[in-house]
């Protein structure tokens, strides 16, 4: 089921469903909602998307401790879109507890340290 509602929201860009499905998410924080929330980050309608439905999807990014959210979010360092970026950057400043530069392979390399 949640993998439908996921290729609808990716089809359609729906703002209003994303927002019930990242509700959803919350109370439960699991793995697979990191799956979830990368395969999101790295989809077109993301990418290439609205302010409203990157919002919602960079404030539960907000909310997530995991270490991968630092893997996930590197990419968008690099991004065109300089609040989107920018955004990306300050969450992962909050997990790892300081700057780690413009380049997504300094925030990966720190991941790979802690997963030793």
């Amino acid at each position: 089921m949640a993998g439908v509602i996921k290729d609808e929201i990716l089809a359609k860009g729906d703002v209003g469903l994303l927002k019930a499905y990242l509700m959803r998410m919350q109370a439960r924080e699991s793995e697979a909602d990191l799956i979830v929330l990368a395969e999101l980050v790295q989809s077109k309608v993301f990418l290439e998307g609205g302010e409203d439905f990157q919002g919602l999807v960079m404030d539960h990014f907000g909310l997530r401790w995991e270490r991968e959210v630092v893997w996930i979010l590197a990419p968008l360092i690099k991004h065109e879109d300089i609040m989107l970026s920018g955004r990306a950057r300050e969450i992962m400043k909050g997990l790892v507890a300081k700057d780690l530069g413009d380049e997504p392979k300094e925030w990966r390399a720190w991941y790979r340290e802690q997963n030793k």
